[in-house]
């Protein structure tokens, strides 16, 4: 059984996650369940327009854990593995789940630095003439 935490959410917002999960049933690859504290998440559920949010986003890429990121319908798509826009589904709550515990999308999903592109013999060399 995997467990989840979720970050930055109005407990309306949290209720109905809970429900549509609920209504996932089997068709989950793995059950989940909502962390209480005790473990270490296998996956944290942040709202990106919260200060709570962004603080659990920051504590989940530097511990290397699945991050989701829930975000508006019309918004910008975030460099994230897994989004979900508003409103919710119970579709849309499955795939991510099932794609969150079928892969650990934290190494690959982090962009290179800017400079990782770069290779030493193509930066110039100025002349002192």
């Amino acid at each position: 059984m995997k467990c989840f935490a979720l970050a930055g959410f109005a407990e309306t917002e949290r209720s109905e996650m809970s429900r549509l999960l609920a209504r996932a049933g089997t068709t989950l690859d793995e059950p989940w369940v909502l962390n209480d504290g005790s473990e270490r998440a296998d996956l944290v559920i942040i709202d990106p327009e919260q200060f709570a949010g962004r603080v659990a986003r920051v504590r989940a890429l530097n511990e290397r854990t699945n991050l989701a990121v829930v975000i508006d319908a019309d918004a910008e798509t975030p460099e994230a593995w897994l989004v979900l826009r508003r409103p919710l589904s119970t579709e849309s709550l499955v795939e991510m789940f099932n794609r969150a515990s079928c892969c650990d999308g934290t190494v690959s999903s982090r962009p290179p630095a800017s400079n990782d592109a770069e290779q030493p013999e193509n930066v110039a060399v100025e002349d002192d003439t």
